[in-house]
């Protein structure tokens, strides 16, 4: 297997970088109202027929300006302009992970649709994005359960495992363990033992997703070189907010990374 090529594109990174590519925002009524908030991918249809999401989990954070969240396979970030009768989606620029040909085929026509968008609209909670290929659903994201669960807590890191070698795990230059802290306040903080981790998060659908990354990896000691990549690598793709019997668990299957944390 070729190891994985690490792309830590947060979404609010590329959706900065989209808004830059962008136009001036046509004059009408905001947008805010309608689409603010972060929203889990419902339904899709495209040419009369619906789109099978099946076991993904897609999200949308929307603000006044713009659009970032988690594709089938990669983040996203996107300029948005006009209002509620003429939205625009300026540009959308997105991570550059590969994942199968069908997850791929899904993002495609994804993006193709948001792309495509020229309204939005709230109907029975939901929020519609509609344009002439089609439409997109999102529920709002849930709140409670899971986030709750995470909130608050700290979690020590016990192992690592690459292509299933076991990984060393050496402290920071402070003598300091690797950790993750769940901030009430949405935020997470800790260490890989390289460098500090400053994240914002949030609980969708059970799964755990990040935001904040830096835009620069810092060339780690050789000591602590592997787990940050794997660490890094393993929060760039999020994971299910598992913590049965007092263990995180954070996986990756398709590259075969996992990380083992107790509280």
């Amino acid at each position: 297997m070729p190891a994985p090529r690490l792309r830590h594109g947060a979404p609010a990174l590329l959706a900065a970088a989209a808004l830059a590519l962008g136009g001036c925002a046509a004059t009408g009524d905001p947008l805010e109202p309608v689409v603010e908030g972060q929203w889990t991918l419902a339904a899709a249809t495209r040419g009369g027929g619906q789109l099978n999401f099946a076991g993904t989990t897609v999200t949308l954070t929307a603000a006044a300006d713009g659009f970032s969240g988690i594709g089938p396979c990669n983040a996203y970030g996107a300029a948005i302009a006009g209002d509620t009768a003429n939205l625009e989606v300026l540009s959308l620029i997105p991570a550059e992970e590969t994942c199968d040909d069908a997850v791929m085929e899904l993002e495609t026509a994804y993006f193709g649709l948001l792309l495509g968008a020229t309204t939005a609209a709230r109907d029975n909670g939901q929020l519609v994005l509609a344009g002439d290929e089609g439409e997109l659903r999102f529920d709002p994201a849930p709140t409670g359960g899971a986030a709750d669960a995470l909130a608050g807590t700290t979690w020590n890191l016990q192992s690592v495992t690459a292509q299933g070698a076991e990984v060393p795990i050496a402290p920071g230059p402070d003598g300091a363990a690797p950790s993750l802290t769940f901030g009430a306040d949405g935020r997470t903080s800790g260490s890989t033992g390289c460098r500090d981790i400053a994240l914002d998060y949030a609980v969708t659908d059970g799964q755990v997703q990040f935001d904040g990354f830096p835009a620069e990896t810092p060339e780690c000691p050789a000591e602590t070189a592997a787990q940050d990549d794997v660490l890094f690598t393993l929060l760039g793709f999020g994971f299910p907010a598992d913590t049965t019997d007092g263990v995180l668990t954070v996986e990756n299957a398709e590259f075969g990374l996992v990380a083992t944390f107790t509280s």
